[in-house]
């Protein structure tokens, strides 16, 4: 796993000011609430998100919220590895037997509108109960004959952090991925962010609701992915609270100046 330095910020009249930090989930003091987590669930499945070096939004980010709170997930920065085994290893090279990208899924980026018109009948049928919001796809994007067949077997994901345009160069830049299986996710809910951010596709999620999504749909318990969004809920209220006042401040000392 990557550690990242601390974000300082620049004022005109000083010198540049360290922001303090949580270590573990990485965000400002004023959005953690790490003490608040329960101890990481245990899954059956990994987790393996990798993370574009520009990946811009420190404060609503959710990947490192998802990774702290999974038993058996990891989360590392880059843009390349030579393999899925180096990929999961990051920066901590310990010893591992060598991973099998046919037994990994890798979240893919397709368009969920054009594939929900190729999902027919048979394929419908095929869909295991609760599976719905995830599709399994051929390498042109096109839903596999036999869900239940695609679904068999699977013992990690992988998930892509960035902007748009940074997880399709993330895809592109590493070759390996081509022999993970595909899987394109069908939400039937809009992202949790709302109005807070504002995203390419209607069908976009964050990274932690993907990982949620992803576990409800391949058989984890639900109560891990609804804790996934329990945490991400969290951390959106926290962020408006203290936009809120950051933004009431000045209001405050104007109202101050005048009383004296």
């Amino acid at each position: 796993m990557e550690n990242r330095e601390a974000p300082v910020t620049q004022n005109s009249n000083q010198a540049a000011v360290e922001i303090p930090t949580c270590p573990k989930c990485e965000k400002r003091l004023e959005l953690c609430f790490c003490a608040e987590l329960p101890e990481p669930s245990k899954t059956k499945l990994d987790i393996l998100i990798l993370q574009h070096p520009q990946e811009p939004d420190t404060e609503l980010g959710s990947a490192r919220l998802a990774q702290i709170q999974l038993s058996k997930a990891r989360l590392n920065v880059g843009l390349s590895w030579p393999n899925l085994t180096r990929a999961w290893q990051g920066k901590e090279r310990e010893e591992i037997p060598a991973l099998q990208p046919k037994d990994w899924v890798c979240i893919y980026l397709g368009n969920a509108g054009d594939l929900k018109k190729k999902i027919n009948f048979p394929i419908q049928e095929s869909i295991p109960k609760g599976g719905e919001e995830i599709i399994f796809v051929d390498k042109k994007g096109n839903p596999l004959y036999d869900q239940a067949e695609a679904r068999a077997g699977i013992k990690g994901i992988i998930l892509l952090d960035g902007t748009w345009s940074q997880a399709k160069t993330l895809w592109w830049r590493n070759a390996w991925m081509l022999k993970c299986r595909r899987a394109a996710l069908l939400p039937k809910s809009a992202s949790l962010y709302g109005t807070m951010r504002k995203e390419p596709r209607k069908e976009c999620l964050s990274t932690i609701e993907s990982v949620a999504l992803a576990f409800d749909s391949l058989g984890e318990k639900s109560e891990i992915g609804n804790q996934l969004r329990s945490s991400f809920r969290k951390l959106l209220q926290k962020a408006r609270d203290d936009r809120r006042l950051r933004s009431d401040r000045p209001e405050q000392k104007k109202q101050e100046t005048q009383k004296d």
